[in-house]
């Protein structure tokens, strides 16, 4: 399940008001792991956006013209 930018705003605001990143996960029912990822995210990158994950390739890519 993705969390929503509006989301992840308040957590990182909860966290800067105080609360600890588990503290906070527990306030707004996400897992601390994504709490604790996207705080670190706003620390090192000043946003919370989420990332755009580069499209892979797959092995039959080569051959879908012959397809």
């Amino acid at each position: 399940m993705t969390i929503s930018q509006d989301l992840r705003i308040r957590l990182v605001n909860k966290v800067a008001a105080g609360l600890s990143r588990r503290q906070a996960a527990a306030y707004f029912d996400v897992s601390p792991s994504s709490a604790v990822r996207i705080v670190k995210q706003y620390e090192e990158e000043g946003t919370v956006a989420l990332k755009v994950r580069a499209k892979s390739k797959r092995r039959l890519d080569l051959y879908g013209a012959d397809i």
